[in-house]
Protein backbone atom coordinates (compact mmCIF):
# COMPACT_ATOMS: atom_id res chain seq x y z
CA UNK A 1 0.00 0.00 0.00
CA UNK A 2 1.23 3.48 -0.88
CA UNK A 3 0.09 6.88 0.24
CA UNK A 4 0.31 10.48 -0.97
CA UNK A 5 0.03 13.67 1.04
CA UNK A 6 -1.49 16.64 -0.76
CA UNK A 7 -1.31 20.33 0.12
CA UNK A 8 0.67 19.91 3.34
CA UNK A 9 2.12 23.33 2.50
CA UNK A 10 -1.05 24.89 3.93
CA UNK A 11 0.46 24.11 7.34
CA UNK A 12 2.64 27.21 7.45
CA UNK A 13 4.87 26.25 10.36
CA UNK A 14 7.58 23.94 9.02
CA UNK A 15 7.98 22.01 12.29
CA UNK A 16 4.23 21.45 12.53
CA UNK A 17 4.18 20.29 8.91
CA UNK A 18 7.01 17.82 9.46
CA UNK A 19 5.37 16.49 12.63
CA UNK A 20 2.12 15.95 10.71
CA UNK A 21 3.92 13.99 7.98
CA UNK A 22 5.80 11.92 10.56
CA UNK A 23 2.56 11.13 12.40
CA UNK A 24 0.86 9.99 9.19
CA UNK A 25 3.82 7.70 8.46
CA UNK A 26 3.59 6.34 12.00
CA UNK A 27 -0.14 5.60 11.65
CA UNK A 28 0.02 3.99 8.19
CA UNK A 29 0.81 0.44 9.51
CA UNK A 30 -2.63 0.42 11.18
CA UNK A 31 -4.22 0.72 7.75
CA UNK A 32 -1.79 -1.71 6.12
CA UNK A 33 -2.86 -4.42 8.57
CA UNK A 34 -6.51 -3.85 7.66
CA UNK A 35 -5.85 -4.30 3.93
CA UNK A 36 -3.61 -7.33 4.38
CA UNK A 37 -4.53 -9.89 1.68
CA UNK A 38 -6.78 -7.35 -0.08
CA UNK A 39 -6.76 -8.18 -3.82
CA UNK A 40 -5.62 -4.79 -5.06
CA UNK A 41 -2.63 -2.53 -4.49
CA UNK A 42 -4.16 0.46 -2.75
CA UNK A 43 -3.18 4.11 -2.67
CA UNK A 44 -4.35 6.39 0.13
CA UNK A 45 -4.63 10.07 -0.78
CA UNK A 46 -4.42 12.41 2.20
CA UNK A 47 -5.51 16.03 1.72
CA UNK A 48 -4.84 18.98 4.02
CA UNK A 49 -6.78 22.22 3.76
CA UNK A 50 -6.96 25.31 5.93
CA UNK A 51 -10.58 26.31 6.45
CA UNK A 52 -9.87 29.58 8.23
CA UNK A 53 -7.14 31.22 10.24
CA UNK A 54 -7.15 28.54 12.98
CA UNK A 55 -8.99 25.48 11.68
CA UNK A 56 -7.69 22.71 9.40
CA UNK A 57 -9.44 19.90 7.56
CA UNK A 58 -7.76 16.56 6.90
CA UNK A 59 -9.29 13.92 4.63
CA UNK A 60 -8.40 10.49 3.25
CA UNK A 61 -9.60 8.78 0.09
CA UNK A 62 -9.08 5.12 -0.87
CA UNK A 63 -10.42 3.63 -4.10
CA UNK A 64 -11.29 -0.05 -3.51
CA UNK A 65 -12.31 -2.64 -6.08
CA UNK A 66 -16.01 -2.01 -5.53
CA UNK A 67 -16.29 1.51 -4.23
CA UNK A 68 -14.40 4.10 -2.27
CA UNK A 69 -13.75 5.01 1.34
CA UNK A 70 -13.73 8.71 2.20
CA UNK A 71 -13.33 10.21 5.65
CA UNK A 72 -12.76 13.77 6.83
CA UNK A 73 -11.91 15.52 10.09
CA UNK A 74 -11.79 19.20 11.06
CA UNK A 75 -10.17 20.97 13.97
CA UNK A 76 -7.53 23.33 15.22
CA UNK A 77 -5.23 20.65 16.64
CA UNK A 78 -3.44 18.99 13.70
CA UNK A 79 -2.27 15.96 15.68
CA UNK A 80 -5.75 15.47 17.10
CA UNK A 81 -7.47 15.44 13.72
CA UNK A 82 -4.85 13.03 12.30
CA UNK A 83 -5.42 10.52 15.13
CA UNK A 84 -9.19 10.90 14.83
CA UNK A 85 -9.14 10.47 11.06
CA UNK A 86 -7.07 7.28 11.22
CA UNK A 87 -9.56 5.80 13.70
CA UNK A 88 -12.42 6.63 11.32
CA UNK A 89 -10.48 5.34 8.32
CA UNK A 90 -9.69 2.01 9.96
CA UNK A 91 -13.32 1.43 10.96
CA UNK A 92 -14.82 2.36 7.59
CA UNK A 93 -12.19 0.42 5.66
CA UNK A 94 -12.78 -2.68 7.79
CA UNK A 95 -16.56 -2.49 7.23
CA UNK A 96 -16.17 -1.94 3.50
CA UNK A 97 -13.77 -4.87 3.03
CA UNK A 98 -16.07 -7.09 5.07
CA UNK A 99 -19.01 -6.08 2.86
CA UNK A 100 -17.01 -6.77 -0.31
CA UNK A 101 -15.96 -10.18 1.05
CA UNK A 102 -19.58 -11.16 1.76
CA UNK A 103 -20.63 -10.02 -1.71
CA UNK A 104 -17.78 -12.00 -3.27
CA UNK A 105 -18.67 -15.17 -1.36
CA UNK A 106 -22.32 -14.80 -2.33
CA UNK A 107 -21.42 -14.36 -6.01
CA UNK A 108 -19.00 -17.28 -5.86
CA UNK A 109 -21.56 -19.64 -4.40
CA UNK A 110 -24.21 -18.53 -6.88
CA UNK A 111 -21.77 -19.07 -9.76
CA UNK A 112 -20.76 -22.50 -8.49
CA UNK A 113 -24.38 -23.54 -8.03
CA UNK A 114 -25.14 -22.39 -11.59
CA UNK A 115 -22.10 -24.30 -12.82
CA UNK A 116 -23.29 -27.46 -11.14
CA UNK A 117 -26.81 -27.13 -12.56
CA UNK A 118 -25.43 -26.37 -16.04
CA UNK A 119 -23.08 -29.35 -16.05
CA UNK A 120 -25.22 -31.86 -14.18
CA UNK A 121 -26.44 -33.45 -17.45
CA UNK A 122 -22.79 -34.10 -18.41
CA UNK A 123 -22.19 -35.69 -15.01
CA UNK A 124 -25.22 -37.93 -15.47
CA UNK A 125 -24.03 -38.88 -18.95
CA UNK A 126 -20.50 -39.67 -17.77
CA UNK A 127 -21.98 -41.83 -15.01
CA UNK A 128 -23.99 -43.81 -17.55
CA UNK A 129 -20.85 -44.23 -19.65
CA UNK A 130 -18.91 -45.24 -16.50
CA UNK A 131 -16.35 -42.55 -17.26
CA UNK A 132 -15.07 -41.94 -13.73
CA UNK A 133 -12.00 -39.91 -14.77
CA UNK A 134 -14.17 -37.37 -16.59
CA UNK A 135 -16.68 -37.22 -13.73
CA UNK A 136 -13.90 -36.83 -11.19
CA UNK A 137 -12.44 -33.89 -13.10
CA UNK A 138 -15.85 -32.26 -13.50
CA UNK A 139 -16.67 -32.73 -9.82
CA UNK A 140 -13.29 -31.41 -8.67
CA UNK A 141 -13.93 -28.19 -10.60
CA UNK A 142 -17.64 -27.73 -9.93
CA UNK A 143 -17.42 -28.65 -6.23
CA UNK A 144 -14.07 -27.02 -5.52
CA UNK A 145 -15.24 -25.28 -2.34
CA UNK A 146 -15.24 -28.73 -0.76
CA UNK A 147 -11.45 -28.77 -1.02
CA UNK A 148 -11.31 -25.67 1.20
CA UNK A 149 -13.73 -27.18 3.72
CA UNK A 150 -11.91 -30.53 3.85
CA UNK A 151 -8.56 -28.80 4.24
CA UNK A 152 -9.87 -26.86 7.26
CA UNK A 153 -11.35 -30.05 8.75
CA UNK A 154 -8.10 -31.94 8.21
CA UNK A 155 -5.93 -29.26 9.79
CA UNK A 156 -8.20 -28.94 12.82
CA UNK A 157 -8.26 -32.71 13.35
CA UNK A 158 -4.45 -32.61 13.33
CA UNK A 159 -4.35 -29.62 15.71
CA UNK A 160 -6.53 -31.40 18.29
CA UNK A 161 -4.40 -34.55 17.78
CA UNK A 162 -7.52 -36.52 16.87
CA UNK A 163 -5.38 -37.77 13.98
CA UNK A 164 -1.63 -37.88 13.56
CA UNK A 165 -0.18 -35.03 11.50
CA UNK A 166 0.46 -36.23 7.97
CA UNK A 167 -1.60 -39.42 8.37
CA UNK A 168 -4.03 -38.43 5.63
CA UNK A 169 -3.41 -36.84 2.25
CA UNK A 170 -5.84 -34.08 1.26
CA UNK A 171 -5.98 -35.03 -2.41
CA UNK A 172 -6.66 -38.68 -1.59
CA UNK A 173 -9.52 -37.65 0.70
CA UNK A 174 -10.99 -35.43 -2.02
CA UNK A 175 -10.72 -38.21 -4.60
CA UNK A 176 -12.64 -40.52 -2.28
CA UNK A 177 -15.35 -37.90 -1.70
CA UNK A 178 -15.68 -37.35 -5.45
CA UNK A 179 -16.00 -41.12 -5.91
CA UNK A 180 -18.82 -41.22 -3.35
CA UNK A 181 -20.49 -38.25 -5.10
CA UNK A 182 -20.01 -39.98 -8.46
CA UNK A 183 -21.82 -43.08 -7.21
CA UNK A 184 -24.66 -40.97 -5.81
CA UNK A 185 -25.24 -38.92 -8.99
CA UNK A 186 -28.33 -40.93 -10.03
CA UNK A 187 -29.86 -40.46 -6.58
CA UNK A 188 -29.44 -36.68 -6.27
CA UNK A 189 -32.97 -35.18 -6.15
CA UNK A 190 -33.69 -32.32 -8.52
CA UNK A 191 -34.51 -29.91 -5.68
CA UNK A 192 -31.02 -30.51 -4.24
CA UNK A 193 -29.43 -28.97 -7.32
CA UNK A 194 -30.28 -25.46 -6.11
CA UNK A 195 -27.40 -25.60 -3.62
CA UNK A 196 -24.43 -27.80 -2.77
CA UNK A 197 -25.44 -28.75 0.77
CA UNK A 198 -25.75 -32.40 -0.30
CA UNK A 199 -22.00 -32.65 -1.04
CA UNK A 200 -21.19 -31.13 2.35
CA UNK A 201 -23.41 -33.74 4.00
CA UNK A 202 -21.60 -36.52 2.11
CA UNK A 203 -18.29 -34.99 3.15
CA UNK A 204 -19.27 -34.76 6.82
CA UNK A 205 -20.38 -38.39 6.88
CA UNK A 206 -17.17 -39.59 5.24
CA UNK A 207 -14.85 -37.50 7.43
CA UNK A 208 -16.69 -38.55 10.60
CA UNK A 209 -15.89 -42.17 9.80
CA UNK A 210 -12.35 -41.44 8.60
CA UNK A 211 -11.14 -39.13 11.39
CA UNK A 212 -13.20 -40.61 14.25
CA UNK A 213 -13.12 -37.19 15.93
CA UNK A 214 -16.26 -37.77 18.01
CA UNK A 215 -14.74 -40.87 19.57
CA UNK A 216 -11.57 -38.89 20.32
CA UNK A 217 -13.53 -35.97 21.80
CA UNK A 218 -15.54 -38.25 24.08
CA UNK A 219 -12.26 -39.36 25.65
CA UNK A 220 -10.51 -35.96 25.63
CA UNK A 221 -13.22 -33.28 25.80
CA UNK A 222 -11.78 -31.70 28.97
CA UNK A 223 -8.30 -31.57 27.43
CA UNK A 224 -9.37 -30.24 24.02
CA UNK A 225 -8.59 -26.59 24.78
CA UNK A 226 -5.16 -27.43 26.20
CA UNK A 227 -4.33 -29.60 23.18
CA UNK A 228 -5.18 -26.76 20.79
CA UNK A 229 -3.21 -24.20 22.83
CA UNK A 230 -0.16 -26.49 22.88
CA UNK A 231 -0.30 -27.01 19.12
CA UNK A 232 -0.66 -23.29 18.39
CA UNK A 233 2.28 -22.37 20.62
CA UNK A 234 4.54 -24.89 18.91
CA UNK A 235 3.39 -24.06 15.36
CA UNK A 236 2.58 -20.32 15.41
CA UNK A 237 4.19 -19.68 12.04
CA UNK A 238 1.82 -22.10 10.31
CA UNK A 239 -1.43 -20.38 11.20
CA UNK A 240 -1.86 -17.38 8.96
CA UNK A 241 -4.56 -15.89 6.79
CA UNK A 242 -3.07 -17.26 3.57
CA UNK A 243 -4.62 -20.43 2.20
CA UNK A 244 -2.59 -23.35 0.96
CA UNK A 245 -2.71 -22.70 -2.77
CA UNK A 246 -0.44 -25.64 -3.65
CA UNK A 247 -3.11 -28.04 -2.44
CA UNK A 248 -6.38 -26.20 -2.85
CA UNK A 249 -7.40 -25.32 -6.41
CA UNK A 250 -8.62 -21.73 -6.16
CA UNK A 251 -9.90 -20.03 -9.27
CA UNK A 252 -9.04 -16.51 -10.35
CA UNK A 253 -12.42 -14.83 -10.11
CA UNK A 254 -12.19 -11.47 -8.35
CA UNK A 255 -8.90 -11.97 -6.56
CA UNK A 256 -10.61 -12.34 -3.16
CA UNK A 257 -9.43 -15.92 -2.59
CA UNK A 258 -7.25 -15.16 0.43
CA UNK A 259 -9.96 -13.06 2.04
CA UNK A 260 -12.45 -15.91 1.55
CA UNK A 261 -10.72 -17.97 4.25
CA UNK A 262 -10.59 -15.22 6.88
CA UNK A 263 -12.50 -15.10 10.17
CA UNK A 264 -13.85 -11.58 10.73
CA UNK A 265 -15.31 -10.10 13.91
CA UNK A 266 -17.96 -8.35 11.79
CA UNK A 267 -19.75 -11.69 11.31
CA UNK A 268 -20.09 -12.23 15.07
CA UNK A 269 -21.74 -8.92 15.94
CA UNK A 270 -25.09 -9.16 14.20
CA UNK A 271 -27.12 -6.48 16.00
CA UNK A 272 -26.97 -2.72 15.48
CA UNK A 273 -26.58 -2.24 19.24
CA UNK A 274 -23.28 -4.14 19.10
CA UNK A 275 -21.61 -1.77 16.64
CA UNK A 276 -19.80 0.09 19.41
CA UNK A 277 -18.31 -3.18 20.70
CA UNK A 278 -17.25 -4.13 17.18
CA UNK A 279 -15.65 -0.71 16.70
CA UNK A 280 -13.68 -1.14 19.92
CA UNK A 281 -12.34 -4.51 18.76
CA UNK A 282 -11.55 -3.24 15.27
CA UNK A 283 -9.60 -0.27 16.62
CA UNK A 284 -7.55 -2.29 19.10
CA UNK A 285 -6.87 -5.48 17.12
CA UNK A 286 -5.72 -5.92 13.52
CA UNK A 287 -7.34 -8.41 11.14
CA UNK A 288 -4.56 -10.99 11.51
CA UNK A 289 -4.96 -10.98 15.31
CA UNK A 290 -8.76 -11.28 15.02
CA UNK A 291 -8.51 -14.12 12.49
CA UNK A 292 -5.96 -16.07 14.53
CA UNK A 293 -7.86 -15.62 17.80
CA UNK A 294 -11.23 -16.70 16.39
CA UNK A 295 -9.69 -19.66 14.56
CA UNK A 296 -7.96 -20.92 17.69
CA UNK A 297 -11.13 -20.64 19.78
CA UNK A 298 -13.19 -22.42 17.12
CA UNK A 299 -10.63 -25.24 16.98
CA UNK A 300 -11.29 -25.84 20.69
CA UNK A 301 -15.01 -26.47 20.12
CA UNK A 302 -16.60 -29.92 19.87
CA UNK A 303 -16.90 -31.14 16.28
CA UNK A 304 -20.59 -30.37 15.76
CA UNK A 305 -20.38 -26.78 17.02
CA UNK A 306 -17.07 -26.22 15.26
CA UNK A 307 -18.33 -27.26 11.83
CA UNK A 308 -21.60 -25.32 12.19
CA UNK A 309 -19.86 -22.05 13.10
CA UNK A 310 -17.21 -22.65 10.43
CA UNK A 311 -19.84 -23.04 7.71
CA UNK A 312 -21.53 -19.89 9.02
CA UNK A 313 -18.43 -17.69 9.27
CA UNK A 314 -16.19 -18.89 6.43
CA UNK A 315 -18.62 -20.34 3.88
CA UNK A 316 -21.26 -17.71 4.76
CA UNK A 317 -24.04 -20.32 4.65
CA UNK A 318 -27.47 -19.48 5.96
CA UNK A 319 -29.43 -21.38 8.62
CA UNK A 320 -31.41 -23.46 6.10
CA UNK A 321 -28.29 -24.63 4.28
CA UNK A 322 -26.45 -25.61 7.46
CA UNK A 323 -29.56 -27.38 8.73
CA UNK A 324 -29.73 -29.33 5.47
CA UNK A 325 -26.07 -30.36 5.76
CA UNK A 326 -26.27 -31.38 9.42
CA UNK A 327 -29.76 -32.89 9.19
CA UNK A 328 -30.91 -31.01 12.28
CA UNK A 329 -33.59 -28.40 12.98
CA UNK A 330 -33.08 -24.75 12.07
CA UNK A 331 -33.58 -23.86 15.72
CA UNK A 332 -30.68 -26.13 16.70
CA UNK A 333 -28.39 -24.42 14.19
CA UNK A 334 -29.45 -20.98 15.43
CA UNK A 335 -28.83 -22.03 19.04
CA UNK A 336 -25.26 -23.11 18.25
CA UNK A 337 -24.49 -19.95 16.25
CA UNK A 338 -25.87 -17.68 18.99
CA UNK A 339 -24.07 -19.55 21.77
CA UNK A 340 -20.69 -19.66 20.03
CA UNK A 341 -20.95 -16.09 18.71
CA UNK A 342 -21.71 -14.70 22.17
CA UNK A 343 -18.86 -16.70 23.69
CA UNK A 344 -16.43 -15.49 21.02
CA UNK A 345 -17.57 -11.89 21.54
CA UNK A 346 -16.79 -12.10 25.27
CA UNK A 347 -13.42 -13.73 24.68
CA UNK A 348 -12.47 -11.16 22.05
CA UNK A 349 -13.34 -8.32 24.41
CA UNK A 350 -11.35 -9.89 27.25
CA UNK A 351 -8.44 -10.25 24.81
CA UNK A 352 -8.22 -6.48 24.24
Amino acid sequence: MRYKIHNAICIKDKDDRNRAKALIKEQIPRIERVVQSYPKNLIVDFHFNKDDRLSYSFSALINLKEGLVFVKEKGENIEGIIFSLFDKLKLQLSRKIHKERKQYLRRRRQNRTSEFIDHFPELQESKKEESFDLSNQLLSIILREISEYVNRRLKTAEITTAIRRGKFNLQEILDEIYLIAYNKIPDIPEKALNNTSWIYHITDEYLAELFEEVKFENKNIKRLGDLVETDYKSNQDRYTINTDKKIIPLEDTDGYEELSQVYMANDLFLGDTENSILDEITLKLNQQQINDFIKKEIDKLPLNKRTIIDLFLIDQMDIDEISSIKKILNSEVEAVINEVSKDLEKKLLSHL
